[in-house]
């Protein structure tokens, strides 16, 4: 056993085939930041010991594990992240590549992944692993880039081998932006991308761990209420985002990056598309630098569509053929 870095820990994800049991790994994830942690809740014994001092023994009552993964998105390895964001897939051969499409389960109980650990100390797999919330940002001169908070069972010791495959990044220059009437997400794809610095969508799933008596790990950890939010800078030019806020008008909205430079085969790219139809701009505001730029900030919430029957869907282009579950 030997001291080691940061940047050399591994992290891997697996889809369940059961919920809770753990899977091995089917993809290795580029990560740029992870703050993913086992953790524990003690109670003290504050039993009167004709003493003065007040504790005299402690007991674990919980434990878990989350934290945050933040990396780049890359092509393949992201469609796990964006499953247990999601809770389901579909996936369909597209050319010479393949569509999948992530939407909403409406259980509370959907898809479950198992995060594998691999640092200079220890090896374990954690399972029943639940995204509780998803933020994609895309931002001028920056590649696109995740953050994403994961909580799970407290892990088991595991044995894993370490093994990354190619995959393809994006950067800004591969974003875009786009909006259209309201439920016209097609429209939107199809359209001219806007003129902005930068994007967001920020997902939060009111994933909670839940725990019941005779043992200290969840029992099981529950997807709630889904809140989809995002935000957009761009220069001040005229009064369209402001009037969308004021008049209180919703669009659909795409916000998406495609990697050009790369040919799949018959001229399909590895693509990412977020597709809400139903946005609105809930907060507005503007800059007052005196030697800069006037910029705007929209703060977006996307609604249920009860016309297109989404809040948001997402859809990866890639050459994985699908994204099921892992084998023990």
């Amino acid at each position: 056993m030997s001291d080691y870095i940061g940047r050399k820990v591994a992290v891997g994800i697996g889809v369940e085939t059961t919920r809770g049991t753990a899977v091995a790994p089917a993809f290795w994830v580029r990560h740029l930041s992870l703050d993913f942690k086992r953790k524990g809740e003690a109670v003290q014994n504050e039993s009167a010991l004709g003493r003065r001092e007040k504790f005299s023994d402690s007991e674990i009552v919980k434990q878990w594990a989350d934290g945050k993964l933040d990396g780049k998105v890359n092509s393949q390895s992201f469609g796990l992240i964006l499953l247990g964001a999601f809770g389901t897939v579909t996936s369909e051969a597209s050319g010479a590549g393949y569509l999948h499409t992530f939407e909403i389960d409406q259980s509370n109980t959907p898809q479950s992944l198992t995060l594998a650990k691999v640092d200079g100390v220890n090896s374990r797999r954690h399972a029943l692993a639940m995204v509780k919330s998803l933020e994609v940002t895309i931002e001028m001169g920056e590649y696109v880039k995740f953050s994403c908070e994961i909580i799970s069972k407290q892990g088991t010791t595991s044995s894993e081998t370490v093994a990354y495959v190619e995959e393809y990044e994006f950067t800004s220059k591969d974003a875009y932006v786009k909006f259209d009437d309201v439920d016209d997400v097609a429209g939107a794809q199809a359209g001219t991308a806007l003129a902005v610095k930068s994007g967001k969508v920020t997902m939060d799933l009111g994933v909670e761990a839940y725990h019941e008596l005779g043992d200290t790990e969840p029992a099981e950890i529950h997807a709630g209420a889904v809140e989809v939010t995002g935000e957009i800078v761009a220069r001040h030019s005229d009064s369209t985002y402001e009037d969308m806020y004021h008049n209180n008008t919703k669009k659909a909205m795409v916000l998406g990056f495609e990697n050009t430079a790369v040919d799949l085969g018959g001229g399909l790219h590895p693509k990412v598309e977020f597709l809400l139809p139903k946005v609105a701009v809930t907060d507005y505001d503007t800059s007052n630098d005196l030697d800069a730029i006037v910029e705007q900030t929209m703060g977006l919430t996307a609604e249920l569509s009860t016309t297109s029957g989404y809040t948001v869907q997402a859809e990866l282009t890639n050459d994985v053929d699908e994204y099921v579950a892992s084998e023990s």
